[in-house]
Protein backbone atom coordinates (compact mmCIF):
# COMPACT_ATOMS: atom_id res chain seq x y z
CA UNK A 1 0.00 0.00 0.00
CA UNK A 2 3.23 2.03 0.10
CA UNK A 3 2.71 5.39 1.77
CA UNK A 4 -1.42 5.25 2.02
CA UNK A 5 -3.09 7.38 -0.88
CA UNK A 6 -5.34 4.85 -2.46
CA UNK A 7 -6.42 4.04 1.46
CA UNK A 8 -6.63 7.76 2.30
CA UNK A 9 -8.07 8.36 -0.87
CA UNK A 10 -11.23 5.38 -0.25
CA UNK A 11 -11.84 6.14 3.68
CA UNK A 12 -12.51 10.02 2.39
CA UNK A 13 -15.49 8.41 0.54
CA UNK A 14 -16.22 6.07 2.75
CA UNK A 15 -15.24 2.97 1.50
CA UNK A 16 -13.96 0.19 3.74
CA UNK A 17 -10.01 -0.06 2.59
CA UNK A 18 -8.05 -2.92 3.23
CA UNK A 19 -4.12 -3.07 2.37
CA UNK A 20 -0.82 -4.44 3.08
CA UNK A 21 2.99 -3.44 3.10
CA UNK A 22 6.27 -5.57 3.83
CA UNK A 23 7.51 -2.39 4.60
CA UNK A 24 7.20 -1.36 8.60
CA UNK A 25 7.85 2.55 7.59
CA UNK A 26 5.51 2.77 4.39
CA UNK A 27 3.11 1.00 7.11
CA UNK A 28 3.16 3.21 10.17
CA UNK A 29 2.83 6.29 7.37
CA UNK A 30 -0.39 4.42 5.78
CA UNK A 31 -1.42 4.54 9.45
CA UNK A 32 -1.21 7.70 10.36
CA UNK A 33 -2.25 8.89 7.39
CA UNK A 34 -5.35 7.35 6.71
CA UNK A 35 -6.40 7.90 10.91
CA UNK A 36 -8.39 11.06 11.70
CA UNK A 37 -7.74 12.75 15.11
CA UNK A 38 -10.08 15.12 16.32
CA UNK A 39 -8.17 18.39 15.31
CA UNK A 40 -8.79 20.67 19.00
CA UNK A 41 -7.10 17.27 20.41
CA UNK A 42 -4.67 17.09 18.29
CA UNK A 43 -4.07 20.76 18.47
CA UNK A 44 -3.23 20.23 22.42
CA UNK A 45 -1.03 17.33 22.06
CA UNK A 46 0.96 19.26 19.79
CA UNK A 47 1.17 22.45 21.45
CA UNK A 48 1.78 20.28 24.73
CA UNK A 49 4.86 18.55 23.04
CA UNK A 50 6.64 21.67 21.61
CA UNK A 51 6.09 23.10 24.88
CA UNK A 52 8.49 20.25 26.75
CA UNK A 53 10.58 20.83 23.84
CA UNK A 54 10.94 24.25 23.28
CA UNK A 55 11.44 24.48 27.12
CA UNK A 56 14.38 21.63 27.32
CA UNK A 57 15.85 23.66 24.46
CA UNK A 58 15.79 27.28 26.25
CA UNK A 59 17.10 25.75 29.14
CA UNK A 60 19.84 23.82 27.93
CA UNK A 61 18.43 20.56 28.80
CA UNK A 62 19.08 19.09 25.10
CA UNK A 63 22.54 18.20 27.27
CA UNK A 64 23.18 15.53 29.33
CA UNK A 65 19.84 15.86 31.62
CA UNK A 66 17.74 14.02 29.48
CA UNK A 67 19.11 10.55 27.82
CA UNK A 68 19.34 10.96 24.31
CA UNK A 69 16.94 7.91 22.89
CA UNK A 70 19.79 6.48 20.09
CA UNK A 71 19.05 3.04 18.89
CA UNK A 72 22.25 1.11 19.87
CA UNK A 73 22.37 -1.78 17.60
CA UNK A 74 22.48 0.99 14.67
CA UNK A 75 24.80 3.16 16.57
CA UNK A 76 27.42 3.22 13.60
CA UNK A 77 24.89 3.74 10.66
CA UNK A 78 23.61 6.93 13.06
CA UNK A 79 26.95 8.44 13.56
CA UNK A 80 28.47 7.82 9.60
CA UNK A 81 25.06 10.18 8.89
CA UNK A 82 24.39 12.68 11.46
CA UNK A 83 26.51 15.21 13.60
CA UNK A 84 27.33 14.69 17.04
CA UNK A 85 24.90 17.75 17.70
CA UNK A 86 21.98 16.35 15.82
CA UNK A 87 22.66 13.13 16.96
CA UNK A 88 21.53 13.93 20.47
CA UNK A 89 19.11 16.72 19.61
CA UNK A 90 17.31 13.72 17.30
CA UNK A 91 17.42 11.15 20.54
CA UNK A 92 16.27 13.79 22.82
CA UNK A 93 13.53 14.94 20.77
CA UNK A 94 12.77 10.81 20.12
CA UNK A 95 12.74 10.10 24.38
CA UNK A 96 10.17 12.86 24.32
CA UNK A 97 7.77 11.66 21.72
CA UNK A 98 8.00 8.02 23.61
CA UNK A 99 6.78 9.63 26.86
CA UNK A 100 3.54 10.19 24.85
CA UNK A 101 0.90 7.94 26.22
CA UNK A 102 -1.71 7.91 23.18
CA UNK A 103 -0.92 6.00 20.87
CA UNK A 104 -1.88 7.42 17.58
CA UNK A 105 -0.60 10.34 18.83
CA UNK A 106 2.75 8.61 19.41
CA UNK A 107 2.85 7.59 15.77
CA UNK A 108 1.52 10.88 14.66
CA UNK A 109 4.87 12.11 16.24
CA UNK A 110 6.79 9.64 15.13
CA UNK A 111 5.98 9.92 11.12
CA UNK A 112 6.65 13.68 11.91
CA UNK A 113 10.15 12.63 13.44
CA UNK A 114 10.92 10.19 10.93
CA UNK A 115 10.15 12.98 8.25
CA UNK A 116 13.32 15.11 9.22
CA UNK A 117 15.82 12.53 9.22
CA UNK A 118 17.00 13.54 5.87
CA UNK A 119 16.91 17.26 6.17
CA UNK A 120 19.03 16.67 9.58
CA UNK A 121 21.44 14.43 8.03
CA UNK A 122 24.64 14.78 6.01
CA UNK A 123 22.51 12.94 3.46
CA UNK A 124 22.55 14.50 -0.29
CA UNK A 125 19.71 16.08 -0.26
CA UNK A 126 18.34 16.15 -3.33
CA UNK A 127 19.61 12.20 -3.90
CA UNK A 128 17.56 8.84 -3.85
CA UNK A 129 21.10 7.36 -3.40
CA UNK A 130 22.39 7.01 -0.08
CA UNK A 131 25.23 9.55 -0.74
CA UNK A 132 26.86 11.71 2.05
CA UNK A 133 27.25 15.53 1.64
CA UNK A 134 30.05 16.41 4.05
CA UNK A 135 29.43 20.36 2.79
CA UNK A 136 25.95 20.12 4.14
CA UNK A 137 24.57 22.37 6.87
CA UNK A 138 21.97 20.15 8.20
CA UNK A 139 18.55 21.54 9.29
CA UNK A 140 18.23 21.90 13.28
CA UNK A 141 15.75 18.77 14.44
CA UNK A 142 13.73 21.14 16.75
CA UNK A 143 12.87 23.64 13.96
CA UNK A 144 12.17 20.84 11.19
CA UNK A 145 10.19 18.66 13.76
CA UNK A 146 8.15 22.10 14.58
CA UNK A 147 7.81 22.48 10.87
CA UNK A 148 6.64 18.86 10.08
CA UNK A 149 4.31 19.02 13.46
CA UNK A 150 2.51 21.88 11.94
CA UNK A 151 2.10 21.42 8.05
CA UNK A 152 0.79 17.32 9.42
CA UNK A 153 -2.17 19.09 11.54
CA UNK A 154 -2.87 21.17 8.62
CA UNK A 155 -3.45 17.62 6.62
CA UNK A 156 -5.14 16.26 9.34
CA UNK A 157 -7.58 18.74 9.71
CA UNK A 158 -8.21 19.01 5.72
CA UNK A 159 -8.46 14.96 6.16
CA UNK A 160 -11.09 14.86 9.51
CA UNK A 161 -13.27 17.16 7.18
CA UNK A 162 -13.74 14.75 4.57
CA UNK A 163 -13.86 11.58 5.85
CA UNK A 164 -17.94 10.71 7.06
CA UNK A 165 -18.49 10.62 10.75
CA UNK A 166 -19.91 7.31 10.47
CA UNK A 167 -16.42 6.18 9.57
CA UNK A 168 -14.55 8.47 11.65
CA UNK A 169 -16.77 7.04 14.44
CA UNK A 170 -16.15 3.53 13.88
CA UNK A 171 -12.86 3.14 12.04
CA UNK A 172 -11.88 -0.09 12.72
CA UNK A 173 -14.55 -1.55 10.45
CA UNK A 174 -13.67 0.77 7.61
CA UNK A 175 -9.74 0.80 7.67
CA UNK A 176 -8.29 -2.48 7.85
CA UNK A 177 -4.41 -2.81 7.15
CA UNK A 178 -1.68 -4.78 7.92
CA UNK A 179 2.02 -5.05 8.09
CA UNK A 180 3.21 -8.38 5.31
CA UNK A 181 3.60 -9.94 2.46
CA UNK A 182 1.26 -8.55 -0.36
CA UNK A 183 -0.26 -12.27 -1.49
CA UNK A 184 -2.14 -12.79 1.96
CA UNK A 185 -4.46 -9.94 2.08
CA UNK A 186 -6.48 -9.56 5.48
CA UNK A 187 -9.99 -9.61 3.92
CA UNK A 188 -12.21 -12.48 2.58
CA UNK A 189 -12.33 -14.37 -0.94
CA UNK A 190 -14.89 -12.27 -3.05
CA UNK A 191 -15.48 -9.40 -0.96
CA UNK A 192 -13.58 -7.43 -2.83
CA UNK A 193 -15.01 -4.78 -5.38
CA UNK A 194 -11.91 -3.33 -6.56
CA UNK A 195 -7.94 -3.69 -6.12
CA UNK A 196 -5.60 -1.30 -6.70
CA UNK A 197 -1.83 -2.61 -6.73
CA UNK A 198 2.04 -1.31 -7.88
CA UNK A 199 4.66 -3.57 -8.37
CA UNK A 200 7.82 -2.68 -6.77
CA UNK A 201 9.65 -3.87 -10.62
CA UNK A 202 13.64 -3.97 -10.59
CA UNK A 203 14.05 -1.13 -8.12
CA UNK A 204 12.70 -2.58 -5.39
CA UNK A 205 15.97 -2.57 -3.78
CA UNK A 206 16.03 1.49 -3.61
CA UNK A 207 13.12 0.98 -0.97
CA UNK A 208 15.31 0.29 1.52
CA UNK A 209 17.64 2.63 0.55
CA UNK A 210 15.40 5.69 0.63
CA UNK A 211 13.59 4.69 4.40
CA UNK A 212 16.96 3.57 5.69
CA UNK A 213 17.45 6.82 7.73
CA UNK A 214 14.27 6.41 9.18
CA UNK A 215 14.41 2.34 10.01
CA UNK A 216 17.35 2.78 11.67
CA UNK A 217 16.09 5.33 14.34
CA UNK A 218 12.67 3.59 15.21
CA UNK A 219 14.15 0.55 14.88
CA UNK A 220 12.22 -1.05 12.29
CA UNK A 221 14.80 -2.87 10.21
CA UNK A 222 13.71 -6.41 8.90
CA UNK A 223 15.31 -8.87 6.57
CA UNK A 224 13.09 -8.02 3.30
CA UNK A 225 14.22 -10.89 1.28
Amino acid sequence: MGCGTTIVTAISKGFKASGTDINRIAYLITKVKSTPIEPEYLNKKIKQLLSKLKSLNEHQIFNEKIEPLIPQKHLDRINYWFTEENKNKLGKILRVIYSESDEVIRDFFLVAFSNILKNCSMWLQKSTKPTRDLNKVPADPYDAFRKQLLKMQRGNEAFYKVVPAIVRENLDEYLNIKIGDARKQPVADETVDLIITSSPYVTSYEYADLHQLSTIWLDLTDDLK
